[in-house]
């Protein structure tokens, strides 16, 4: 019958290995995986991680912050639509747009 284990068991496998000077064969040798199991719980964790680091780095909002003297600005896209930014200097505008270029 085929052994279940759950994502902790899966974790101590990795962690395990990475503290071994073992190669991934050995190591699954050892306690006795299978490599693919190995490389499916490393997989996931690695994509666990990676999430959480963009999740924790990437801001949910921007600020904008709206003059309260100044001329608008009217963009006008290739495809035709116009959008209107009332109150905001090129200058707001350039720091809005430099500071979500930093956070994207």
């Amino acid at each position: 019958m085929r052994q279940v284990y759950t994502e902790s068991q899966k974790r101590k496998f990795v962690q395990a290995y990475e503290e071994s000077s073992l190669t991934i064969r050995d190591y699954c040798r050892s306690v006795n995986i299978s490599p693919s199991l190995f490389y499916h719980a490393r997989r996931l964790l690695l994509e666990e991680e990676s999430l959480s680091k963009k999740v924790s780095s990437s801001p949910l909002f921007h600020q904008i912050v709206k003059p309260t003297v100044g001329s608008g600005i009217s963009l006008t896209l290739p495809n035709g639509i116009k959008i209107g930014l009332e109150g905001m200097s090129m200058e707001d505008l350039s720091r809005l747009l430099i500071s979500m270029g930093r956070h994207a």
